[in-house]
């Protein structure tokens, strides 16, 4: 392969690729159910009365819990803004610790921009995989096609550098690119890695937002597996397969390409309750990750069992990030 020369970052409808969740939309909060109500003969309706109070006191709570998530996500897609870009990228990447800068190779702001821009004007399928590492089995004529059709329905505004991060146990640089149009903003990042024959190349499953079936089926229940990439945070919906909270940890799964929050469920102590654990723990706004989910027999519509962590941002490496 030649090298580039680069070399000194609740509803059932489904949206274009990267539009944004509509908060108007969501009236339910994924955890607008974490309490079930248990009645007990013999409680007075005083005691019935306060416990409702709660229940609603604690639904309303979680609705500004998932209402902050939601606003962070569309704000990140929705919004070229530098200081965001800088702050909260895909946030579950550490920054590059100054120590170690000089034991990494770097791209820059410069080269790194270049690339994407070259990229991102692509007209040769011959050339695609000079400038992208296609992970999925996907012809460099139909990369091209979606690029094209990214550009096509909210042309390409402006480039931000966003910087190198240490992420699933490498470095890599990102690139922000602002799609506009008139009322319309939103963005994709260019996740670019050091491949082993020296080349910088942009993950295109990642600046994809790639997922495996695609949406509608996933969210239809109907996939016994899928590949997602997803914001991740913790969540207290448990209910049907999933009740037992001493068992699983539940999240809620959002993405900037569906409408619907998922619940994922992880075994407490499992491989991946470790690794999302280890996710969270970074100081960040949102935290992207890239994930297996199961559909589990007798599950709600929207519940699945987490059985892989693949990643801990958008980029799948060699080696997946729960070390299975």
């Amino acid at each position: 392969m030649k090298n580039n020369d680069f070399s000194s970052v609740p509803s059932g409808r489904t949206r274009r690729a990267g539009q944004s969740p509509n908060i108007g939309k969501l009236t339910r909060s994924p955890q607008s159910a974490t309490r079930r109500r248990r009645s007990r003969r013999g409680q007075n309706a005083s005691k019935s009365s306060t416990r409702t109070s709660l229940l609603w006191g604690a639904a309303l709570g979680t609705v500004a819990l998932v209402g902050m998530v939601i606003f962070f996500v569309v704000s990140y897609f929705q919004r070229p803004d530098a200081d965001i870009g800088k702050t909260a990228a895909l946030g579950a990447a550490v920054a590059l610790p100054q120590r170690q800068s000089k034991a990494l190779k770097t791209l820059g702001e410069e080269a790194s921009l270049k690339l994407v821009r070259s990229a991102l004007e692509l007209k040769d399928p011959g050339q695609v995989e000079e400038y992208f590492v296609l992970s999925t089995p996907r012809e460099p004529a139909e990369a091209i096609r979606l690029l094209e059709e990214y550009e096509e329905s909210t042309p390409i505004e402006s480039y931000l550098w966003l910087g190198g991060k240490l992420v699933n146990n490498g470095y890599m640089e990102e690139v922000l690119v602002n799609y506009k149009t008139p009322g319309r903003e939103l963005n994709r990042v260019a996740q670019i890695w050091n491949e082993p024959d020296g080349s910088w190349r942009i993950d295109f499953d990642a600046y994809a937002r790639h997922v495996s079936p695609d949406w509608p089926t996933i969210n239809s229940g109907k996939a016994p597996v899928s590949v997602v990439r997803v914001f991740i945070m913790e969540d207290n919906y448990y209910n049907g397969v999933f009740a037992d909270e001493s068992k699983w940890q539940g999240y809620s799964l959002v993405s900037p390409d569906s409408e619907e929050i998922l619940f994922g469920y992880s075994l407490r102590e499992s491989p991946q309750h470790r690794a999302i654990t280890e996710i969270l723990k970074a100081e960040a706004s949102v935290h992207p990750v890239t994930l297996e989910i199961t559909k589990t027999p007798d599950s709600g519509p929207r519940q699945f069992e987490i059985s892989r962590v693949l990643a801990e941002n958008w980029s799948i490496r060699p080696q997946s990030f729960d070390g299975l």
